[in-house]
């Protein structure tokens, strides 16, 4: 299966900055998937001061195709594996989870729950819609009721929705390029003894 590349587009790629900003913030180490073109992931990643870098990629042909295209040029010490990402060791400290699935939460829940602490998760709104979406994640991460706020927030990039548990609150930037996609984090412990 060939993934969709993202490279052109700039919607996901102003949501990327920005979630990366706030998530990367004592983190020395990145375990993520780096979808088809890994040159322009490995030169985000370096960006964003990151040295260490896990990828995972199942797919062969997929590895392949990332392989034929990598240049060893980002000063990023880079380890490929070829297994599902589920396979990764999970929670690990000062390391930060990029879970860019580009597929419905219907086809990830396990790898939700897993790596629930330090994610990104960055997921497909089709088939379930956004508010089904962010329901079922809901329960996959707490089992705190939770308050799910819709349309905090219109950009010309995105919208932004939150869900928020009495312990912790979740922002979700939902956008569209080639497809609708919502990306998630945890909101900053410290921002939130802010709000």
């Amino acid at each position: 299966m060939i993934k969709t590349d993202y490279t052109h587009s700039p919607k996901k790629r102003v949501v990327q900055s920005l979630v990366f900003k706030q998530a990367i913030k004592g983190k020395n180490k990145l375990i993520g998937l780096a979808g088809p073109n890994i040159n322009n992931y490995l030169k985000f990643i370096k960006q964003m001061g990151i040295q260490v870098v896990d990828i995972y990629e199942s797919h062969p042909m997929q590895l392949l195709l990332q392989m034929l295209d990598y240049k060893a040029s980002f000063n990023v010490k880079t380890r490929v594996q070829n297994t599902d990402i589920y396979n990764a060791p999970a929670n690990e400290k000062d390391t930060l989870y990029d879970l860019d699935f580009d597929c419905s939460i219907l086809l990830v829940k396990k790898h939700i729950k897993k790596f629930i602490e330090n994610s990104i998760i960055t997921l497909a709104i089709r088939p379930v819609g956004v508010q089904k979406t962010l329901s079922i994640f809901s329960k996959l991460v707490s089992r705190e009721k939770p308050h799910i706020e819709l349309n905090v927030q219109n950009t010309k990039d995105y919208t932004l929705h939150k869900v928020v548990f009495p312990s912790k609150t979740y922002l979700c930037y939902q956008y569209r390029d080639k497809s609708n996609m919502i990306t998630i984090t945890r909101q900053n412990f410290k921002d939130e003894k802010n709000d």
